[in-house]
């Protein structure tokens, strides 16, 4: 089986067939049948991937942006996995929720590409949108996000409200 990027190849350890990416991550023969599952755990690789190729990574004592890199990552790969298999999984993380929202009201197009941003400022300038409070993060980075694609605002009051709704509806 050969992913996007990455090759995938058979081993056996312990009496257990496994499927093993060309890195360091691994996906059980099992999993494989669960072709959600299996999409579940390449979103979280390429993410990861693509904030290390952009030396994004903390440093390993610096919690708060640690916390804040672990939030929109659980965040993105929630929102691309549903976004994907154009269905919302149960129990999402609220921050994706507001995502899949977004989706809802202003298009798949669009959202996959505010997403896409979303990711890009983490990778760039974390420290742009860093809030020790992580919805405040999110929405910053909604913003600068939202900014970056739709320059007008037009696009900006739909999105205040979700986020009103959903992020904050219970505060």
């Amino acid at each position: 089986m050969q992913l996007p990027g990455k090759i995938v190849y058979e081993t056996s350890c312990n009496r257990t067939t496994a499927v093993h990416f060309k890195d360091s991550h691994r996906i059980p023969r099992s999993a494989i049948k669960d072709r959600k599952l299996a999409t579940f755990l390449y979103a979280q690789y390429v993410l990861q991937k693509v904030l290390a190729e952009k030396n994004a990574v903390p440093e390993p004592f610096d919690g708060p942006h640690i916390q804040q890199q672990t939030f929109f990552l659980m965040t993105l790969r929630d929102y691309f996995q549903s976004s994907f298999w154009d269905a919302v999984k149960q129990n999402e993380f609220p921050p994706a929720t507001v995502l899949w929202e977004i989706r809802s009201s202003l298009g798949k197009r669009f959202t996959d590409r505010l997403a896409s941003f979303i990711l890009r400022e983490l990778a760039d300038t974390p420290q742009e949108t860093f809030d020790p409070d992580m919805n405040v993060s999110f929405v910053k980075s909604l913003k600068v996000a939202d900014n970056t694609i739709e320059a007008q605002q037009q696009t900006w009051a739909k999105i205040q409200y979700i986020i009103d709704h959903y992020l904050f509806s219970s505060e």
